[in-house]
């Protein structure tokens, strides 16, 4: 592993100072509040400070975005290779997403941003790669487990031509339902228990409109998202049922 010079530890030093200060001004004014003047002085630093390290308020939204990816990523890690059947997978994926989501309400709302930023071109050739990259991630993982779900016999093959169609229906489902959630009150899974298993529902419509199997008539998955949750993210249900 490469050690950073004293000078380039500053340098990253900095930047995670002024991506911090990012995040503390949208957690507690909005998104609105996101300026580069507000930033420097948030962030205690001069605006050619902030210029230094991102050429401008996009730029340092594809950073964002990009930590919001591979920090989700990790996420995703834990539902790979275990027992669970392709269907169960995909549940795992998706619940994964939400908790995730609540637990990152700030750099979810730089996502949304994002996604409907039409001038977000103007970020660094760079960074905007970068991010691309680290959101393409996280869309194979869907790939992946539509591709098992077919290698399982467990989708019909007449689907194995529209994968990525799939994959990106399943993203948007999951995305428009979190971001929905997001701007309502309440606490997770339980003040909201109703708009939480929204979620949930939209899915099993999916999947079995997909002819999915095994289909949700032949299995229990409310149980099975119940278990993915304690199995894999039971120390972050913990944090999101005490907020």
């Amino acid at each position: 592993m490469l050690t950073l010079s004293p000078a380039k530890q500053r340098i990253k030093q900095r930047e995670e100072t002024i991506l911090l200060a990012a995040l503390h001004l949208i957690e507690e004014h909005g998104f609105g509040a996101l300026t580069m003047e507000q930033l420097a002085r948030q962030a205690k630093c001069t605006k050619g400070t902030l210029y230094n390290h991102f050429i401008n308020k996009e730029d340092l939204l594809c950073e964002l975005g990009t930590r919001y990816s591979e920090k989700q990523m990790t996420y995703y890690r834990r539902i790979e290779g275990d027992s669970l059947n392709s269907r169960e997978r995909v549940l795992g994926l998706f619940l994964a997403y939400q908790i995730f989501a609540f637990l990152n309400r700030s750099l979810f709302s730089c996502v949304l941003q994002i996604q409907s930023n039409a001038q977000l071109q103007r970020a660094s050739p760079t960074r905007l790669a970068t991010y691309r990259e680290a959101e393409m991630q996280l869309v194979m993982c869907i790939v992946s487990a539509i591709q098992y779900g077919i290698d399982q016999g467990d989708i019909p093959k007449k689907h194995k031509t529209n994968i990525l169609q799939l994959a990106f229906t399943g993203w948007a489902t999951t995305f428009g339902n979190i971001a929905l959630m997001l701007s309502s009150q309440g606490a997770f899974l339980t003040q909201q228990a109703d708009r939480e298993a929204q979620l949930f529902n939209a899915t099993q419509f999916m999947l079995d409109g997909l002819q999915w199997r095994p289909l949700s008539i032949e299995k229990e998955y409310q149980k099975s998202w119940k278990e993915i949750g304690a199995l894999y993210f039971k120390s972050e249900l913990k944090i999101l049922h005490e907020l």
